[in-house]
């Protein structure tokens, strides 16, 4: 939580109580039951009114942080409930649920029908369950806008709003984008009433746009499908969006007096200082955070180090300039691999990703950038479920994203990051194991401590890509053997016994997992693994994913002294997978569980 979400936090629970007080003394005051959902009513128009405005007040800056607040704010509403109820009633809590049980609401008064015992625990339980979803749920709506990290507010204020056109109902309700709407301009219709809403939102200081577009029905003035909702603009889109308005409706609001597009964000315009922070720990091993604003996809790389957390903190206030600076500066190849993959985890077109490219055609930084950038885009389209969903949009963005890596690697031949995520779009694009196996030779050849190279072909030989349990053990195998010392890379061994592992769960529930691991060969291949990439090891941004992987894996296998050296350095907690996390009530944190098993 954010330093002004906890000074508001007070000001957020009073009121929550306020709230729960409210209902529950105008819910004990009266006899007719039949009056309680039109009193709840009542509260959900006071809860949509209310609840953005506190989140908004407490600085809400993600989804993840939504959430939390929602919850930590949520059981004072119930509190509020339980207080004006026991005390209306003169009962106490106990007492209060007991005559609900037995009682009830009589609908219509006394002698009426009554809302009793398992159905009135029913009806409870749906009210209960409401809630939840209205603290946690509009939470996270407004964490989800986009956040100015200079005026610390979110994207939230209307700058702009426009009704465009009439449309064929066909080419509206067909569109999954704008971009896709504005390459197939329609022309205006008079006589037809499918239009489409456009808003632009800003937060205070003009840095950050958001873009939300629906189909709106004129005649009976309704919004209708949602076609663009949340997507960051900058200022070139807003004005591209402006010229087709004007193309294709002329009567249509442009953007005038309540925000002039050009006027805000020249003011607001970001001046470049060098990003000339040391690629060094700030103690004595990596950090590792969670990341915000993550496509949350490709690489199953979910946390930043304190570098790459500064780095693309920039990159979000409009300051891209840091990404060459920083690829200047490194000189560990995973510490470069880590600066790529942290300067293009965007779920979303990144226009001065394109600006680069466009200003800078012979730098392979920049198609790099892109080319992953596009990776995160596609597998985003794709989902993580077993069916692929939007196929032609996935392969589309896998084949633009080959073409950039193509372009970046005939640029500088020895750019392993760039042979090394060709693996991961090759994957996607279904493309044979031979192909695929020269993008990491060419990876590897002059950088054989690439991890990512490593991680990304293991799992293209997974037997959930097509792969075999025999492939993929050989492969680590065989990169155990050749891998030099102290390399970050040989974490491959880990990596892919923990997948096979997984496998044989599934196929016994119970047993699967552990005895797997319980293979004399599998846990030599896990301490062998360990004792040489940790032997002179080259510490890189990638070593707390690293060390916390060989710590889970020689836990389970029994080597206990050996996980227990790797906690001790990694301390109480640690956001690296395989250790589960807690998920609001439903995950227990394993971690903790391993250290107490170690003796820690």
């Amino acid at each position: 939580m954010n330093p002004i979400g906890v000074v508001v936090y007070p000001v957020g629970a009073v009121i929550a109580l306020l709230m729960g007080l409210g209902f529950s003394i105008s819910n004990s005051t009266h006899s007719w039951g039949i009056a309680t959902p039109i009193i709840f009513a009542v509260l959900f128009v006071v809860f949509d009114q209310l609840l953005p405005r506190m989140g908004r007040l407490a600085r809400i800056s993600t989804e993840r942080g939504g959430a939390v607040y929602g919850l930590l704010l949520m059981p004072w509403y119930f509190v509020g409930e339980m207080l004006g109820a026991t005390l209306v009633e003169q009962v106490s809590v106990l007492d209060w649920f007991s005559g609900r049980w037995f009682t009830g609401y009589e609908l219509f008064g006394a002698g009426s029908f009554a809302i009793k015992s398992w159905l009135w625990a029913l009806c409870y339980s749906v009210r209960v369950v409401i809630i939840v979803y209205l603290f946690v749920g509009m939470f996270m709506t407004e964490g989800e806008r986009t956040f100015c990290q200079h005026c610390k507010r979110a994207a939230w204020k209307i700058r702009w709003e426009s009704i465009v056109g009439n449309f064929d109902r066909g080419r509206v309700d067909g569109i999954t984008s704008m971009d896709e709407l504005m390459l197939k301009p329609a022309p205006y219709d008079p006589d037809d009433c499918r239009s489409i809403q456009i808003v632009v939102r800003t937060c205070k200081c003009c840095r950050v746009a958001d873009l939300y577009t629906e189909s709106y029905n004129r005649k009976s003035e309704i919004s209708g499908k949602r076609l663009v909702y949340g997507k960051r603009v900058s200022l070139d889109e807003i004005l591209d969006l402006a010229e087709w308005i004007q193309r294709v409706d002329p009567q249509a609001k442009l953007p005038g007096t309540k925000f002039d597009a050009v006027e805000d964000f020249e003011e607001a315009s970001v001046e470049h200082v060098a990003f000339d922070q040391p690629i060094a720990p700030e103690g004595e091993e990596w950090g590792a955070r969670y990341r915000d604003y993550s496509a949350m996809t490709a690489m199953e790389w979910r946390c930043d180090t304190e570098y790459t957390k500064a780095l693309r903190k920039r990159i979000i206030v409009g300051d891209t300039l840091v990404v060459p600076e920083a690829l200047g500066m490194s000189t560990n190849i995973n510490d470069t691999a880590c600066i790529y993959e942290a300067s293009s985890d965007w779920g979303k077109p990144q226009d001065w990703i394109d600006q680069w490219c466009t200003e800078s055609p012979e730098s392979t930084q920049a198609h790099t950038v892109r080319g992953i950038n596009l990776v995160k885009q596609a597998w985003v389209k794709r989902g993580s479920g077993w069916t692929p969903k939007n196929y032609p949009e996935f392969q589309g963005l896998l084949i633009d994203a080959m073409d950039a890596l193509d372009f970046a690697t005939a640029i500088d031949a020895q750019n392993a990051t760039a042979h090394a995520w060709k693996i991961y779009a090759g994957k996607g694009l279904q493309q044979d194991r031979e192909q695929v196996r020269s993008y990491f030779d060419l990876a590897v050849k002059e950088h054989p401590d690439l991890h990512a190279a490593h991680w990304m072909y293991y799992d293209f030989v997974t037997p959930k890509w097509g792969g075999s349990e025999e492939a993929c053990i050989a492969f680590a195998r065989e990169r155990l053997d050749a891998s030099p010392v102290g390399s970050p890379s040989i974490a491959v061994i880990g990596h892919a016994h923990f997948e096979i592992a997984g496998a044989w769960k599934e196929r016994d529930k119970k047993n699967g997992f552990k005895n797997y691991l319980a293979q004399p060969e599998v846990r030599a291949d896990i301490f062998r693994g360990n004792q040489k990439a940790f032997r002179d090891h080259r510490m890189s941004m990638v070593t707390p994913r690293v060390r916390a992987f060989f710590a889970y894996m020689l836990w389970q296998t029994g080597y206990i002294n050996e996980a227990r050296a790797h906690m001790e350095i990694i301390g109480k907690s640690t956001p690296w997978d395989p250790f589960m996390h807690p998920m609001f009530f439903f995950l227990r944190d394993t971690y903790p569980k391993a250290r107490k098993a170690c003796g820690l």
